[in-house]
């Protein structure tokens, strides 16, 4: 065969070769190939937090394109976490610890059980009660109760609870048998006699941080109690034998219309 003609023929052949080929390719080729699945999401919320010390934290984790959307949570890559950098659930509520760690900033973890790669985290930064400022906020604030009843008093303020508090009843630490004792978790029973006290919650870390609670017990029977919301204006309780100024009654239980010393009434 003349070499032209070979030549002639192999052109040929190469460009059939190369039709054939990019053919095959915008066909998806000869063998079929399905797209790789999309890969799996971890987010957690919030994506950071600033607690005091002794404080929680509910975090949730949303999980994409996975078969299963169990996580574990870590705290600065410890499961479940420990008492110095603060522990978390296995639902996610995280408690900070009740001293303030070194660095203060922690990093909670969400980590997908059935692929541990994939992970998302939110910063946590813990604060100290010692950085509260101002007032600490008591309810009830103004209460009236018999000797035979007790009253629970609870911190409002946030991220204080009840038991990081010290607890005084007319300037006793938790009372005694004349001014009525009062728990470190709040609980105030009263004296035996009839009289007014005053009870004042100090922050442990900052002692210029102070709520207080002005309790009124009566030695008359005791009967069926209602709370009082504070609304700015006056109301006369029950029949009139005791007025309370800035109140608004909302009533909780029926009361039978005796004097209001008889009452055991909250200011809320």
């Amino acid at each position: 065969m003349p070499p032209r003609v070979l030549r002639s023929d192999l052109s040929f052949l190469l460009v059939l070769a190369l039709l054939v080929a990019m053919a095959s390719n915008s066909c998806g080729g000869l063998v079929s190939s399905s797209a790789p699945p999309p890969p799996s999401i971890v987010t957690v919320t919030p994506s950071s937090a600033q607690p005091f010390a002794g404080a929680t934290v509910p975090f949730t984790a949303q999980v994409q394109n996975a078969g299963s959307s169990a996580v574990s949570w870590q705290v600065n890559t410890i499961q479940g976490g420990n008492l110095t950098v603060g522990i978390i659930s296995d639902s996610g509520l995280y408690t900070a610890p009740d001293t303030v760690p070194t660095p203060a900033t922690v990093t909670v973890t969400a980590v997908l059980q059935t692929d541990p790669t994939k992970a998302a985290s939110s910063s946590v930064t813990i604060q100290s009660q010692s950085s509260i400022r101002g007032p600490i906020t008591i309810s009830p604030s103004l209460a009236s109760l018999t000797t035979s009843q007790s009253l629970q008093l609870q911190v409002k303020t946030t991220g204080v609870r009840n038991d990081q508090v010290n607890w005084t009843v007319d300037g006793f630490v938790n009372g005694n048998l004349i001014t009525g004792t009062i728990t470190t978790a709040g609980l105030y029973s009263p004296p035996a006699t009839a009289g007014s006290h005053l009870i004042l919650a100090t922050l442990k870390l900052n002692v210029n941080s102070i709520g207080s609670a002005r309790v009124e017990v009566t030695d008359f029977a005791g009967t069926e109690g209602f709370t009082i919301m504070t609304f700015g204006m006056r109301a006369i309780i029950a029949d009139g034998a005791r007025s309370c100024s800035k109140l608004k009654v909302r009533f909780v239980y029926r009361v039978s219309l005796i004097a209001c010393a008889a009452v055991a009434c909250n200011i809320v």
